[in-house]
């Protein structure tokens, strides 16, 4: 018999993307993944971008300045 598979969950580390950041998560966007979102520092309205759009897209939203691909992973 097959193994059923998980939910996904997809994960990115943004910086400075407000003017990007909803078009990108539309185009992965799935009603049965998760999608956990970093935010390294913006200056420039992401990460209140991302709380705005969070429930439309079932995101999982963190702020941690400084933090690369590496460091934000860890977040999971």
């Amino acid at each position: 018999m097959g193994r059923a598979l998980s939910k996904l969950c997809l994960y990115g580390t943004v910086l400075n993307s407000v003017d990007t950041i909803e078009e990108s998560i539309r185009s992965v966007f799935r009603p049965d993944a998760d999608i956990v979102i970093t935010d390294g520092g913006s200056t420039d309205g992401t990460y209140e971008r991302l709380l705005e759009i969070s429930k439309d897209y079932n995101l999982r939203v963190y702020r941690a300045p400084g933090s690369s691909r590496g460091l934000g992973g860890s977040w999971r």
